[in-house]
């Protein structure tokens, strides 16, 4: 994946086969990236298959050798998505 930044994303689809990736280092080079882009308010959260998205993103959290940071990622992503803040 090239260098991207919020900007260069328009929905969660975009970020969705990197998320998804068996590939060690495809999800580290994607994380910086789609961390800018959860925490942007004024970016979409629409994505054609959330459900795969997220259980993509959790697939990813036990893989993870920082889950405590991607916990509170994933928490910042579920409040985005039911407006809890």
């Amino acid at each position: 994946m090239a260098e991207t930044t919020s900007t260069e994303n328009k929905n969660l689809d975009d970020f969705y086969q990197n998320v998804l990736s068996k590939e060690p280092s495809v999800r580290l080079e994607c994380f910086p990236a789609l961390e800018n882009y959860l925490s942007d308010v004024n970016t979409s959260l629409e994505c054609n298959n959330l459900t795969d998205f997220i259980d993509g993103l959790l697939k990813w959290i036990e893989g993870s050798n920082f889950r405590v940071r991607f916990i509170f990622f994933i928490y910042r992503f579920f409040l985005r998505i039911f407006d809890f803040n």
